[in-house]
């Protein structure tokens, strides 16, 4: 395909680029404007010349049709005028979320670089597809065509099991791993083992003992047998990890049947892997929810929680209608859809108290009704309601962060839809945690991003097979897609790729959040003083640690229980604890209490 215009008209497009990114470097706090344009328009126009040399040199392609052809490249650059708006600035500034998160205060820092994400990663796409077909078809490059991507690939999965299990153990040895989650699930995995079925304290006041009884959490019984080698919070880190990483195998023989391209399928199995939504549930504490990564993408996963059966029943719709298998489609919805009835209305009932995730205590549509009869009566008669609480500034930026690292192309598969009710329950809900990829919330959307993905690809590259070379459409599309994870990974992600990220914020990755200090050894010192068969009331990220055993509560909670009482009087959560700071200076006085430890701020009681 000829492509292409005048060489004066390529001119002004890369100047108009190179201003752009002026302009972008002028809105970095603290830069100069006669730096930033001074820096920015002499190094685009001296980039585009020496490099469209260089592709008119290797490719004995004339000098005047490389400069035309090349400056296409840099039209991307472009979409950095952007920055001169902000679209999030709706969104209020005391809005947080749970772990202290402020939503306003990420919202233009991850505006501005979704657009550099973007700009360079198309940059990328139309180098490839452009101008650097030719070099790549070349003999210099015959070993990488031939080359078995599988071994690469198990390098990946093997360092990012390494980085992300050290970064799960340093989390949980410098108490970043606030409860109840962690708690819950140890506690109810060790008190199984002990002869009390899937017991947790946590939940005591919630009206049930029974985990089961809150979340109809199956997969763990599964998964009961790992656990008893090594019955700790670090087994589930452990056993969380190892899940997660392999789930990166099947997203790679699935994207290598369908897109007939190993490398192709590299390249989704790695932005997999770099994924920002993926990481953050791996480091927020143990989640069962992470085990429907693996298993939705083998395609078993009613196992896992009650709702992730509303997302099996949308698959099965998707095998009758979209892939025309009826017999199957038609069993995945009978066997879904009867697994949710039965666990919704019957089993976690009987385990603890009736559903409250719809219409009770818990109910994340309050703002719909008080009922899940008021709440769907409310969506549909008034669907504006609906429309305006799906496209609040928070959403968009959500959505984003969901599509950009895999460079969009899950939106080109009629895929993505599978997932609907939990896009909806996570775009409707009024709890902000749920429309951010910084919780557990997306695993159930997970699979199905990285298989629309997979379809998207191919529907790309058929598309862009009508114009171009199909091996190099394909080409420039998975190198695209690595640049839009890589930086995606920087940028938004919480690994130590983000130490590159030239705006950290409070989810970026900050090695003083894994440094091991002297406080946290006497942390470990205390606890390792408290018996196991003890009742222990503490702080909410002590909790977990403290965990495997019978009984544990939050301090002041159920205090008449506690044999020991340990507290970190540094933490914030228990500085900002109400009257639990009056409670602990009446115990330190109480003749009851003997006091093994206080150094520090650490403070821990015997009861005599």
């Amino acid at each position: 395909m000829k492509i292409g215009f005048p060489l004066p008209l390529a001119f002004i497009v890369v100047l108009l680029a190179s201003i752009s990114a002026g302009i972008f470097i002028k809105s970095a706090p603290a830069a100069d404007a006669l730096i930033a344009f001074s820096f920015s328009i002499p190094v685009f126009l001296i980039a585009w010349i020496a490099y469209s040399h260089l592709i008119s040199k290797s490719a004995n392609q004339d000098f005047g049709e490389a400069l035309v052809k090349d400056s296409l490249t840099f039209l991307p650059f472009i979409i950095l005028l952007l920055v001169l708006i902000n679209p999030f600035s709706s969104i209020p500034n005391d809005t947080t979320m749970g772990l202290g998160i402020n939503i306003a205060g990420l919202a233009y820092n991850l505006f501005t670089k979704l657009l550099l994400v973007i700009a360079l990663s198309l940059f990328v796409f139309l180098k490839v597809l452009i101008s650097l077909g030719k070099i790549f078809d070349s003999g210099k490059f015959a070993g990488a065509r031939e080359m078995n991507w599988k071994i690469p690939l198990i390098a990946a999965i093997a360092i990012y099991f390494i980085v992300f299990l050290v970064l799960s153990y340093l989390r949980y040895f410098t108490f970043k791993t606030p409860a109840p989650d962690l708690w819950i699930f140890n506690q109810a995995m060790w008190n199984t083992l002990h002869g009390s079925f899937m017991v947790t304290t946590r939940t005591l006041e919630l009206g049930n003992q029974v985990l089961l009884g809150d979340h109809f959490f199956l997969i763990l019984l599964f998964i009961l047998p790992i656990y008893a080698l090594m019955q700790n919070a670090l087994s589930l880190y452990f056993i969380q990890t190892v899940f997660i990483s392999l789930a990166a195998l099947p997203i790679f023989m699935l994207a290598r049947k369908v897109l007939n391209c190993k490398f192709a399928a590299f390249a989704i199995a790695v932005s997999y892997l770099l994924y920002p939504a993926l990481q953050f549930i791996n480091l927020a504490e143990f989640q069962a929810m992470a085990f429907v990564i693996p298993l939705m993408l083998f395609a078993f996963s009613l196992a896992v929680r009650e709702t992730v059966a509303v997302v099996a029943f949308l698959l099965g719709i998707y095998a009758i209608f979209a892939m025309g298998k009826k017999k199957i489609g038609a069993l995945i919805c009978v066997v879904s859809i009867a697994w949710f009835l039965l666990a919704v209305f019957v089993a976690i009932p009987a385990l603890g108290r009736p559903y409250q995730y719809i219409g009770g205590t818990q109910n994340p549509f309050f703002q719909f009704g008080d009922s899940p009869g008021e709440v769907l009566g409310t969506m549909i008669s008034n669907p504006l309601l609906v429309i305006k609480e799906a496209t609040t500034a928070q959403d968009i930026g959500y959505l984003l962060l969901l599509f950009i690292p895999v460079a969009l192309l899950s939106l080109l598969s009629g895929a993505i839809l599978i997932p609907a009710s939990t896009f909806a329950l996570n775009l409707l809900s009024a709890f902000p945690q749920h429309a951010t990829i910084y919780f557990q919330y997306n695993a159930e959307l997970i699979p199905f991003v990285f298989i629309a993905a997979i379809f998207g690809y191919a529907r790309l590259k058929k598309f862009l097979g009508r114009y171009f070379n199909a091996a190099h459409a394909s080409r420039a599309i998975a190198l695209s897609l690595l640049s839009f994870s890589i930086l995606s990974a920087i940028f938004f992600g919480p690994s130590p790729l983000g130490l590159l990220d030239f705006a950290p914020n409070e989810a970026s990755f900050n090695i003083e959040n894994y440094t091991i200090t002297p406080h946290h050894v006497l942390l470990l010192d205390a606890i390792l003083k408290i018996p196991q068969e003890a009742v222990v009331s503490t702080d909410s990220f002590l909790a977990a640690h403290l965990s495997s055993r019978r009984e544990v509560y939050y301090f002041p909670e159920y205090l008449e229980r506690a044999d020991y009482v340990l507290v970190d009087t540094t933490i914030k959560a228990h500085a900002s604890a109400g009257s639990a700071k009056e409670r602990l200076q009446e115990l330190l006085n109480d003749s009851n209490y003997k006091v093994l430890v206080n150094e520090d701020g650490i403070i821990l009681l015997r009861k005599a």
